[in-house]
């Protein structure tokens, strides 16, 4: 137990370093220890129990500029070691604030289904004017497939509107159908054999989100049979000798 009248001062820069000395023990510990010459003056017992010089004499005054001191000083020290043990906090709260809500499963499964047709050049031939603006269509006119053929020794054939093949299976039937597909050039089918499940999933989800909309592609042309609508020839044409 603490017997009073004496001080043991707190750990180094605790917050209540400062209340402690500014409280009951600061002109005891101040002056008890800053002025000798007071050490031997005469105390008197307060009612709390603790011992208090009767009086201050002109000596002790000379010491004031230092009590000051001290006084200052320790009200620094507190300051800055509070800020110092404030700023973690402060920074893990702006970190905390500054986190955007994270996308649910099936928002992201959305956006990787969105990115896959991007990077995959489904775009390319399932929307019309993609490669000509230079792929900024909305997403509300993608993948409606093209009345535009594709002209080649196979006869000519139309980018199918996907978004209403999707729209029309499950997304189990849809990765059987991906797996199993053998398309007419110039759709590299063989990719879609190769791809992950899960990405086949995402893309059936993109598709499912964006919706059904518009019509369905023109029928293939056979080879030799009259065509009806604008193609581009995809065929490769050599120079004459």
């Amino acid at each position: 137990d603490e017997v009073p009248g004496t001080f043991r001062p707190p750990a180094p820069f605790d917050s209540g370093f400062i209340g402690h000395l500014l409280t009951q023990d600061l002109s005891h510990f101040l002056v008890r220890t800053l002025s000798p010459r007071l050490r031997s003056s005469p105390t008197s017992v307060t009612p709390d129990g603790r011992l208090f010089p009767q009086q201050l004499n002109c000596t002790s005054m000379k010491y004031l500029p230092r009590i000051l001191a001290v006084v200052a000083v320790a009200v620094l020290c507190i300051v800055v070691h509070d800020a110092v043990a404030t700023e973690p906090l402060l920074r893990v709260e702006t970190k905390k604030k500054s986190v955007t809500k994270q996308p649910d499963s099936k928002k992201s499964k959305i956006d990787k289904g969105r990115y896959l047709t991007e990077i995959g050049g489904c775009n390319d031939c399932h929307t019309d004017g993609f490669m000509m603006n230079n792929g900024t269509t909305p997403d509300a006119e993608r993948l409606l497939g093209s009345a535009m053929g594709f002209k080649g020794p196979w006869g000519v054939t139309y980018p199918l509107n996907l978004r209403l093949l999707a729209a029309n299976m499950t997304e189990d039937e849809w990765v059987t159908y991906t797996r199993t597909t053998k398309g007419a050039p110039p759709m590299p089918w063989w990719v879609l054999h190769s791809m992950e499940e899960d990405h086949l999933r995402a893309i059936h989800a993109y598709l499912r989100y964006l919706g059904p909309k518009g019509e369905p592609a023109p029928s293939p042309i056979p080879p030799g049979e009259p065509i009806t609508t604008p193609y581009i020839p995809f065929e490769p044409v050599f120079p004459t000798k």
